[in-house]
């Protein structure tokens, strides 16, 4: 595992995580694996026996990886795919990460962590999209215990990326990632990414695929405000 890396994606729910994963792991040598931790733990239903990012009913990926166990979960992933020199974990959970990174370390393997935030005022908008109000709470204690256990990260504010995909340079030089044009397309690659926030994993899919479909069905139940935005034009 001599010079492998993994990278941690910190941030609260609705932070842009998802995106945030795709777009770093848009690279031939990177892997995109999303919110991995709840493949382990599950908390939701949808948790168990998850949809594959690929739309693939029959891809074995996760299979092989929780067969495998938990302590294995980024070199069964180095293993299945040996090209790789990097992998990109969205779970977000600081003590995920901490645990993760210890382990990882031990091993030889390089760990960088990355956050990405919004403002108060662009995460109770995030909430209030979905029929949410009380979001102080999580925005406020999530920073708190991050900035407490996770050492030596960098930080990215959402709308910035956003608004200027052209701000990967400066984090990709951080991460040791090549930064190249278009990047931040990163529907131009299959990702088998875990879970995560749907707005970001439907330009995955064509407009005609199920799974676009499928996607789109759970966006429309789970927001209250209309945010219809163009089909791979996120920004």
């Amino acid at each position: 595992m001599k010079d492998k890396k993994v990278i941690f994606i910190g941030g609260t729910s609705y932070s842009g995580s998802t995106f945030f994963d795709m777009i770093l792991g848009n690279d031939p040598r990177g892997f995109s694996c999303g919110e991995v931790n709840a493949l382990f733990n599950p908390y939701r239903k949808h948790h168990i026996n998850p949809i594959c990012g690929c739309g693939k009913k029959d891809c074995e990926i996760w299979t092989k990886v929780l067969k495998n166990g938990v302590n294995k979960l980024y070199e069964t992933i180095f293993e299945i795919f040996p090209e790789l020199d990097f992998i990109v974990d969205s779970s977000k959970d600081p003590f995920w990460i901490e645990k993760q990174s210890k382990n990882l370390v031990e091993k030889g393997i390089v760990v960088k962590n990355i956050l990405i935030w919004k403002t108060p005022y662009e995460f109770a908008y995030s909430y209030r999209k979905r029929g949410q109000e009380k979001w102080e709470k999580e925005w406020i204690n999530y920073h708190k215990v991050y900035f407490s256990v996770i050492d030596n990260w960098k930080s990215i504010k959402y709308s910035q990326l956003a608004r200027d995909p052209s701000k990967l340079t400066t984090i990709c030089d951080y991460l040791g990632l090549t930064y190249f044009n278009n990047k931040h397309e990163y529907w131009n690659k299959k990702h088998h990414i875990l879970f995560g926030n749907n707005s970001a994993k439907i330009h995955l899919y064509g407009q005609n695929d199920p799974n676009y479909k499928r996607v789109k069905t759970n966006i429309d139940q789970a927001n209250k405000i209309d945010n219809e935005k163009k089909h791979r034009n996120i920004y």
